[in-house]
């Protein structure tokens, strides 16, 4: 088989092609990865800077009363639907392969379908079986900072559905063992999902702004050793944090309806109104971000 013939200005042409093509090539081989990894900041060294920071007063804080203080389930999406937040999140935590059901004299409350509950690690298929807990519980919150809160910021806490992990579906009898307790007196009795509960109080508590004692750091400390944690995963993203504080900042119409209690004050700062809410829910706020190591 004869070779084809090819001029000189041809051959040079061709020659040049296949140098430019693999020094492309070379080049793209060469170069260091333009991706970057997402920013995330160390729940741990943030849950060490609040232990230092100060001490919760328990005895200057007005007594604690539930349905004064946060309300009860709100519907956010009124007329929309009928549906309350306890059923939003049955909705939202049931399995999606069971139908979910509801009572035949009202259709805005959930009865039947099939909720996995991560703190006894069991299914179950009845509504009146779960509660919807607040992982960090409304007294702990109150006597941790909310006691500072106007009202309608209290009850958007209370009904928040911002994300999956402030409010979630267990079993009843559990969460009325839980109760108002923080880590140093309650912990899932289901071991595989400690690290988890752990990284989320610690996120609801940097989202909110809200303080950690002694005990509760102590808790969240022996929580750690008891799950084996890796304390690299014990972080939150820039994203998410960034993201959560500005749905935290906006309460919903409903909560607003609700009035506001009085102004009480804190080293100057009011957390009264949608104007002093959103500031307080800053995450430019100096001390926070000395907390998470940014400069």
């Amino acid at each position: 088989m004869t070779r084809p013939f090819l001029p000189n200005a041809c051959r040079a042409l061709v020659f040049v092609l296949i140098s430019s093509l693999s020094a492309g090539a070379l080049a793209a081989t060469s170069q260091p990865s333009r991706q970057t990894t997402a920013k995330t900041y160390s729940l741990l060294r943030w849950l060490q800077g609040q232990a230092k920071r100060e001490s919760v007063l328990f005895e200057r804080i007005p007594p604690y009363d539930r349905i004064q203080h946060f309300g009860s389930w709100i519907n956010e999406d009124s007329p929309s639907d009928c549906y309350d937040t306890r059923a939003e999140a049955l909705l939202r935590d049931a399995e999606p392969n069971v139908e979910v059901k509801f009572y035949r004299d009202n259709a805005c409350k959930v009865r039947s379908g099939a909720w996995y509950d991560p703190y006894t690690n069991r299914i179950f298929k009845t509504s009146h079986s779960l509660q919807i807990d607040h992982v960090v519980p409304l007294k702990n919150a109150y006597m941790t900072g909310a006691w500072r809160w106007s009202r309608p910021a209290r009850c958007h806490y209370a009904n928040y559905v911002g994300n999956a992990y402030h409010l979630m579906t267990v079993h009843g009898h559990e969460n009325m063992s839980k109760n108002s307790q923080d880590p140093s007196g309650y912990l899932p009795p289901n071991r595989a999902f400690l690290c988890e509960y752990v990284r989320s109080w610690m996120k609801i508590k940097l989202i909110w702004g809200l303080a950690v004692t002694a005990e509760e750091d102590q808790g969240i400390r022996r929580a750690l050793q008891l799950g084996r944690c890796n304390p690299d995963e014990q972080v939150i993203s820039e994203a998410e944090l960034r993201e959560q504080r500005r749905r935290a900042a906006q309460i919903s119409a409903a909560c607003l309806r609700q009035g506001s209690s009085a102004p009480s004050r804190t080293k100057g700062r009011v957390s009264e109104g949608t104007d002093r809410w959103a500031d307080f829910m800053d995450l430019d706020d100096p001390e926070l971000r000395r907390s998470l190591g940014i400069h």
